[in-house]
């Protein structure tokens, strides 16, 4: 405490530090074939027992009126049922996996989810305010999910002052660029750092 008047610069993360709790599922682009709800089945057994802060929108089932129209409300039933997972883990900066029906799934970053398949079609998603999550196995792949994640309301006004006080603010996230960039430049913090691992964020 002592030594923080000779702050010349912080780094903050931004999932879960700069934003609030993640408000639901605002988006949901399929890429391969599979049905809205199959998905989402899939995505809410691999992260039920995840601690990750983007994980409360699929354990919640809620999906917001901008992804499931009128039937929102109706999504949440079954949200803490659905397919049985072996062999489940979390790997920290990625995501999770785990076995579903004799096939292992992956959920969390682009990279990480598509495992050694490649899909330079799929494009990530990103609006202010929003994360990206991705599912898919060996083959590619087979959704993407947009997640409503704002930023805390004090946020701006504590990086002002840090700003006043001549304090360098940077932001270290894993999420993909366009997002980082976006709260990056709500927030009026210069230096977005973005798709970092958490080794990664201990330069």
């Amino acid at each position: 405490l002592e030594r923080a008047r000779d702050l010349d610069r912080v780094i903050f993360d931004k999932t879960g530090t700069l934003t609030g709790a993640a408000v639901g599922i605002t988006g949901v682009t399929l890429f391969n074939g599979r049905s809205r709800e199959e998905v989402l089945a899939l995505a809410r057994a691999l992260e039920r027992g995840s601690a990750h802060p983007l994980a409360e929108a699929f354990r919640a089932g809620a999906e917001t009126d901008e992804a499931a129209g009128s039937d929102a409300g109706a999504s949440a039933t079954g949200a803490e049922t659905g397919p049985d997972v072996r062999d489940s883990r979390e790997i920290t900066g990625e995501g999770v996996e785990g076995v579903i029906d004799g096939r292992r799934w992956r959920l969390g970053r682009r990279e990480f989810a598509q495992g050694p398949a490649s899909n330079d079609n799929v494009f990530p998603l990103a609006r202010a305010g929003r994360a990206s999550v991705y599912l898919g196995n060996d083959e590619g792949l087979v959704a993407a999910f947009e997640i409503g994640i704002p930023l805390r309301a004090e946020a701006p006004e504590a990086i002002a002052e840090l700003r006043e006080l001549g304090v360098e603010v940077s932001i270290a996230s894993g999420d993909q660029p366009e997002a980082t960039a976006e709260a990056a430049r709500t927030l009026g913090v210069r230096h977005p750092h973005s798709r970092l691992t958490p080794e990664d964020k201990l330069w």
